[in-house]
């Protein structure tokens, strides 16, 4: 009995299942799919930067970022300057901080919206409690006849 085998193996055909043809297609897939790989990224980069524009839009219609200073004691004084025998009246301030002082306050978070984004906004209810004691100007080598009680005032930033 004689079999013969029908199929006939060529080069060409050995080349299709060689593992140079599989590295070659999967080099050009991986090409072709990068493709796509960067389009999402393009398209990550535009949401983002359309969502750092949505939250900059937000805020600057609130009043943005509040920073608490003070409260101090301004009070003016007069201080006096002989130069070639003439004297010079300059008006300058001592300030004075508070003896004791109390900031209480809450924090309210809020959501605000624009088209599919979101930031949260914060406000807040302050009050501030404290006291001044009686300041002492002579340490400061200033007179008290120097001083302006009338036209001191709180100065609150």
């Amino acid at each position: 009995m004689l079999i013969v085998d029908d199929k006939i193996k060529s080069k060409s055909d050995s080349f299709w299942r060689s593992a140079t043809f599989k590295i070659i297609m999967i080099g050009l897939l991986i090409l072709v799919l990068l493709i796509p790989a960067a389009m999402i990224k393009n398209l990550i980069r535009e949401r983002e930067t359309i969502l750092e524009d949505a939250k900059r839009d937000i805020v600057s219609s609130w009043a943005g970022t509040q920073i608490l200073i003070g409260p101090l004691l301004a009070v003016p004084y007069m201080e006096f300057i002989k130069k070639n025998n003439e004297v010079t009246e300059i008006k300058k301030y001592v300030y004075f901080l508070p003896e004791e002082l109390k900031i209480t306050g809450e924090i309210s978070p809020q959501i605000r919206y624009r088209g599919i984004y979101k930031t949260i906004l914060y406000s807040t209810d302050l009050s501030v409690n404290g006291y001044f004691t009686q300041p002492v100007f002579n340490d400061l080598d200033i007179k008290e006849s120097d001083v302006y009680w009338e036209d001191a005032f709180l100065s609150l930033a």
